[in-house]
């Protein structure tokens, strides 16, 4: 079983489990109803004749990401962006409306781009989803609750060993991490340092009057604007005071 993955993968990992199912025809179209396609849609999707497309495919990947998949494509976007999917994946709003919301009116192919992920958004814009998926936060958290959860994934649970006990409630068992010492501290904020002075260095470049409103894009390209924009969250966090305090 493959729990993370592409698209593809998750989705063909989904579908195999689905087949262990003796109503396995009436959970293929509950899917479909949840992604807002037809049967045959999704059956020519699991036999790869066809492959979904515009908001089909984000439809999907949220539902996945709901189900438990950790699906790349949609782990690459931000957490505010994969939240403004999922209000048009899960029908809070239409995609029209989004649109209209985020100044894009009348070019939902745009907002289709940004959601997929392969486009991105200017702070002006970022700032209008952000408001958007605020004003819809409660409809958004109603929806997720009617939704079907055809699948729900086995979580390995171990016992927590202390001293001087018999016995303890079950716990997820945790990642297991390398102790950090305060000498590994140090050295790691170094490199941190070394690594955040030469991005400096690189991005100011992109930003002297001899560099195109093109190159910039080309750069934003190539990094990936969702790169970007965690890479930015981060240092926000960073540089916050309540970060700072709980180190």
């Amino acid at each position: 079983m493959k729990e993370r993955g592409t698209t593809r993968e998750c989705f063909a990992d989904l579908m195999e489990r689905l087949q262990s199912f003796p109503d396995f025809h009436e959970q293929r179209r509950r899917l479909a109803s949840v992604l807002g396609v037809e049967d045959p849609a999704v059956r020519r999707w699991a036999n790869e004749s066809i492959s979904p497309v515009g908001m089909s495919l984000i439809s999907l990947r949220c539902y996945l990401d709901f189900l438990g998949y950790t699906v790349e494509e949609f782990t690459a976007l931000t957490p505010m962006m994969q939240q403004a999917c999922k209000l048009v994946a899960f029908r809070v709003i239409s995609l029209e409306e989004m649109t209209r919301l985020t100044e894009y009116d009348p070019y939902t192919d745009r907002v289709l781009a940004i959601l997929r992920g392969v486009r991105g958004v200017s702070r002006e814009r970022e700032q209008l989803f952000e408001q958007v998926v605020m004003a819809y936060k409660n409809e958004l958290s109603s929806a997720q609750g009617k939704l079907p959860r055809l699948v729900v994934f086995e979580r390995i649970e171990t016992k927590e060993v202390k001293k001087s006990t018999v016995d303890t409630a079950p716990v997820v068992a945790p990642v297991l991490r390398v102790p950090v010492t305060r000498t590994a501290r140090i050295s790691q904020a170094e490199l941190f340092r070394g690594l955040l002075v030469n991005l400096l260095h690189s991005a100011e470049y992109y930003f002297q009057d001899s560099v195109s409103e093109k190159e910039r894009e080309d750069m934003r390209d190539v990094v990936g604007q969702a790169n970007i924009f965690e890479l930015k969250n981060m240092l926000s966090r960073l540089c916050s005071s309540k970060a700072f305090n709980n180190r």
